[in-house]
C-alpha cells in the first residue's frame, strides 16, 4: 500500500465465539471447503492493537449500553508489539453500525508514530487527531492475538479469520508503551473467535456451516472483553 493513501472498508462483520472442539470441527469444515489462505499471510501472523479511549470509557459504555453505533480508535501493527522490527503502523478509525463496519486507515511511517506519540498529530490522518483530542483519548490497553485468515475465492468479498490466544494488557497512566506496564492476560480462557467479512452476500457454505456447528451469531468485541478482564476484580459500574 501507498504510505499515507486512505484506506476505507466498508462491509459486514458476523461474529462467533468457539471453544476448542467447535474451532477444530469448523476449521477442518472450512479447509475441507479448500478455502485458500489470505494472499499476504498463509500462515498464523500476530495482530497488535493499541486502543484509544476517553477518560470516561465512551467507547466501552457504547457497547455495554447496547448502542447500535459506536466507534473505536486504534493503532495496529502485524506484529507481536509496536517494538518489533516493523515498518510502519496503521491509524485506524472504526465506525460500527450494529453488524455494519465502516474502518478508514492510514500507514505511517515508524518515524511518523514516534512523533504521533509525542504529540498526537499526524498530518495525513486529520480526523483521527481531531476524534483523539476533541474526545480526550489517550493510549489505555494493548490487545494482540494471533488470526489466520481465508477468503473465497468466488465471493471474492468473503473474508473468514480467526483469532485465539487474545491476550491484552493494560497501559500505565503514563501513556508509555515501554515502562511499568502491566503484564499480558488471557481474555478468553482458550476459546477462539471467527469473524466472517463480508460486503454483499454470503456463499452457499456458510448456512450450513452454522447448521452443522449449531453456530450462535454474537455482538462481540474483543476490546469489550479486554476491559472486562483488566477489570474483573474490580467491575466497572454499569
Amino acid at each position: 500500500m501507498k504510505k499515507n493513501t486512505t484506506q476505507r472498508y466498508d462491509r459486514y462483520e458476523f461474529k462467533y465465539r468457539l471453544d476448542a472442539l467447535t474451532y477444530m470441527q469448523v476449521y477442518d469444515f472450512v479447509t475441507s471447503l479448500g478455502l485458500q489462505h489470505d494472499a499476504f499471510n498463509d500462515t498464523p501472523y500476530p495482530v497488535t492493537s493499541l486502543y484509544f479511549e476517553s477518560i470516561g470509557l465512551d467507547d466501552y459504555y457504547d457497547k455495554a449500553g447496547g448502542y447500535l453505533v459506536r466507534k473505536k480508535l486504534r493503532a495496529r501493527v502485524y506484529a507481536q508489539d509496536f517494538d518489533a522490527d516493523i515498518s510502519h503502523v496503521y491509524l485506524e478509525i472504526k465506525n460500527k453500525h450494529d453488524m455494519f463496519v465502516d474502518k478508514k486507515r492510514v500507514s505511517i511511517s515508524i518515524e511518523e508514530w514516534k512523533a504521533f506519540l509525542n504529540d498526537g498529530c499526524v498530518k495525513s490522518f486529520d480526523s483521527f487527531s481531531h476524534n483523539l483530542f476533541d474526545e480526550g483519548r489517550i493510549p489505555f490497553l494493548l490487545v494482540r492475538y494471533m488470526r489466520e485468515a481465508f477468503v473465497e475465492s468466488f465471493h471474492g468479498g468473503v473474508r473468514l479469520t480467526f483469532d485465539r490466544d487474545i491476550e491484552v494488557q493494560q497501559i500505565e497512566s503514563t501513556g508509555s508503551l515501554h515502562e511499568g506496564n502491566n503484564p499480558f492476560l488471557d481474555v478468553l480462557d482458550g476459546e477462539v473467535v471467527m469473524e466472517v467479512k463480508f460486503s454483499h452476500s454470503l456463499p452457499w457454505w456458510f448456512g450450513v456451516m452454522v447448521r452443522k456447528f449449531d453456530l450462535q451469531r454474537l455482538s462481540f468485541s474483543k476490546y469489550a472483553n479486554s476491559v472486562d478482564k483488566v477489570y474483573q476484580y474490580t467491575p466497572l459500574s454499569r
